[in-house]
């Protein structure tokens, strides 16, 4: 039933975040992001935790945070690689695809900051 209750915490804080994410409020974003990834971290979900952690990387990314966008976004490619090694899943193979293109991006920005 702790289960059940987080995925459902989980969804509706990643269902918040992207309706203030779309309204460019992205601090307000980040927070629901954050608090979907603990609950989904409780779910033992690794799909879920992978997205929650690709959409705080990109919110941070948004934010120009490149450093702690990468940090996310790291993780959550590691975990969508292990998912698609693992399953022959398209979605998950073309999440890593995107995020890799992601960490291109913050690898340019904070190499130019440099």
């Amino acid at each position: 039933m702790k289960r059940l209750i987080s995925e459902i915490r989980s969804s509706w804080h990643h269902g918040k975040g992207e309706k203030y994410s779309r309204k460019g409020q992205q601090e307000k974003a980040l927070q629901h992001f954050l608090e979907a990834l603990n609950q989904a971290q409780k779910t033992d979900n690794e799909g879920s935790i992978a997205v929650e952690l690709e959409s705080i990387g990109v919110t941070y990314l948004r934010l120009g945070k490149y450093a702690f966008a990468k940090r996310y976004l790291f993780q959550a490619l590691k975990v969508f690689s292990e998912l698609s090694n693992r399953e022959d899943n398209s979605y998950f193979s073309s999440r890593v695809e995107e995020i890799r293109k992601l960490l291109e991006h913050c690898d340019h920005h904070l190499s130019v900051s440099d």
